[in-house]
């Protein structure tokens, strides 16, 4: 499951629920090397080694990337 829906009255009296599985997915890319043309970063490439994180952040900006390769947005 990538999603819960679990109702919160405020009362505090719902069980927690366990902790989603991590799962690992073994990928191919075809670089590591990410090309950056923003004039507003120094400079112009950078490696990032996995994708995806377990934090779910409400700010993140890569929610809807995660949504659209099946992960869960937060």
């Amino acid at each position: 499951p990538v999603s819960r829906h679990v109702f919160d009255d405020g009362w505090n009296s719902l069980e927690e629920l366990p902790p989603f599985k991590t799962e690992v997915q073994v990928e191919r890319p075809r670089t590591i090397i990410t090309r950056n043309e923003s004039p507003d970063i120094s400079f112009d490439r950078s490696i990032n080694p996995y994708r995806g994180c377990e934090h779910g952040c409400v700010y993140c900006f890569a929610r809807p990337t995660h949504s659209f390769m099946g992960l869960s947005p937060g």
